[in-house]
């Protein structure tokens, strides 16, 4: 069964809303036109063909949030990265640049079919949608790449772009385009909920996430976006003019020593834009990294103190427990050898003595510590409290 979190409930009851307000003004729209037309649908049948359409949505919506369609999508995203890398190569086949091509124009529509599915489950085509965090992020890294990698080279065949775009489809910007959807694995990211049920699909227990490895898996992701992203745009600036930069690989390489060291000197900008290029990685490194660094501390420190306090509650518990044990049953049973908190009791010698009111044969031995000089009319050994 799904779990919602508490974001998805609240747009689920948004949706709810909406629906039950449109309902309401058709309806009085239908009651004010009924006098006018008699063959107008009556309101129940109004109510049931809403009711409908609002299950149908709701249903689109819990289906688009299944884990299961998650991991796909990540998956997608992640195949789309590669091949856009892969695509610069210049060893490759014609054949093999051909498929890829296919591989990345599939991704492109299913892409956009998600991004309208979603708009439709979760705002109806509204526009409000469009003003959410992820649905920009889809809104530049899905349909502006279709437009400019499908469509207009589309129009362009039939002669209706004339020199507008040349060559957009093998755009190096287009490239850098489609390496962002990187940014669509935050949708997994979102919430301790929904990072539980993407953990889940791949086979984690849901129990067993913690805070931290969000954290951790956001820090992640924010290296791995700025390595892509940065290094798209490296060799969108440098690769027609730098012989040293031939592919998406070779600038991966360059950011990776360039972000994490000073560089190894092998490879060097040689346009101004590549330049502007690193000193930008660089101080979005500076500002991202540390940040989301110091949340995976404390997610990890709080996680810490939270097993910390498991501990000590557990402890407690074991404690009253003992004590407990101490209070109903250790002063009337034998204790063996062992006083009522477990600890071990020394035997006192065998001349231990009482002021005594008669001769010796007339005190009483305890038969558990052995200790003696009880009185007669002694119930309780005054050593170690067992009943004598």
């Amino acid at each position: 069964m799904i779990e919602n979190t508490d974001s998805e409930i609240q747009e689920l009851e948004a949706i709810q809303e909406e629906i039950q307000e449109e309902i309401e003004e058709l309806e009085n729209a239908a009651l004010s036109r009924s006098a006018e037309s008699p063959t107008m649908i009556t309101s129940d049948r109004l109510r049931h063909h809403h009711a409908h359409r609002t299950n149908l949505r709701m249903k689109v919506f819990a289906t688009l949030n299944d884990p299961r369609i998650e991991l796909l999508a990540a998956a997608s995203v992640i195949l789309s990265t590669f091949l856009v890398a892969v695509s610069t190569l210049d060893n490759l086949s014609i054949e093999a640049y051909a498929a890829i091509d296919d591989a990345v124009i599939g991704l492109n529509v299913l892409f956009t079919i998600d991004f309208f599915v979603r708009w439709y489950a979760a705002g109806q085509f509204k526009f409000i949608y469009l003003t959410k965090p992820l649905a920009i992020i889809d809104l530049f890294v899905v349909i502006i790449p279709l437009f400019l990698g499908s469509v207009m080279p589309m129009l362009d065949g039939f002669g209706l772009m004339g020199d507008f775009v040349p060559n957009v489809s093998e755009s190096s910007g287009l490239q850098v385009l489609l390496l962002l959807r990187v940014l669509r694995l935050k949708r997994v990211l979102t919430d301790i909920q929904t990072f539980r049920r993407f953990a889940g699909a791949i086979g984690i227990r849901r129990s067993d996430v913690r805070p931290y490895q969000l954290q951790l898996s956001r820090v992640l992701l924010s290296i791995f976006t700025l390595l892509s992203v940065a290094s798209g745009l490296i060799y969108t600036a440098e690769h027609a003019v730098n012989p040293a930069i031939p592919d998406y690989f070779t600038a991966l390489y360059f950011g990776l020593t360039t972000l994490t060291t000073v560089g190894f000197g092998d490879i060097v900008p040689v346009t101004f834009n590549g330049r502007l290029v690193v000193c930008g990685s660089i101080l979005v490194g500076i500002a991202v990294i540390p940040a989301q660094a110091a949340k995976l501390v404390d997610a990890i420190v709080a996680s810490q103190g939270l097993a910390e306090d498991e501990t000590i509650g557990t402890m407690t518990r074991s404690t009253s427990l003992l004590t407990t044990k101490k209070s109903r049953g250790d002063t009337d049973s034998p204790t063996n050898g062992l006083g009522p908190s477990g600890a071990d009791l020394e035997v006192p010698p065998k001349d231990v003595k009482m002021e005594n009111t008669g001769n010796a044969a007339s005190y009483k031995v305890c038969g558990n510590c052995r200790a003696t000089g009880h009185r007669m009319d002694a119930t309780f050994c005054f050593n170690c409290g067992s009943k004598i």
